[in-house]
């Protein structure tokens, strides 16, 4: 597994207990899962509670949530077209420079 993913999930769970709707944490836990998931042989309740956590972060307007939850989507659920919609409310929350 990718050197702290296993170590991150505690400590971005104690955030989600600070603040619930925290969509950058949720995110980077559906990450963590997700990593863990395909690392360990594809755990099933680590796929899972990755997709959980990617879908939470997707009410968010925060790109850089988006783009991640959306990744996640993509890899775990194999949800291709809800991957792309995450990625467009993503793309249009950007400001032009």
């Amino acid at each position: 597994m990718p050197t702290g993913a296993g170590e991150a999930i505690p400590l971005l769970e104690k955030a989600l207990e600070l603040e619930p709707d925290y969509a950058a944490a949720q995110a980077q836990l559906a990450r963590c899962f997700q990593i863990r998931s395909s690392h360990k042989g594809l755990n099933e309740a680590d796929r899972v509670t990755a997709v959980r956590y990617a879908r939470a972060a997707t009410r968010s307007d925060d790109a850089t949530a988006l783009g991640a939850a959306g990744l996640v989507i993509w890899f775990a659920d194999h949800d291709y077209d809800a991957a792309f919609e995450v990625y467009r409310k993503a793309g249009a929350t950007l400001v032009p420079i």
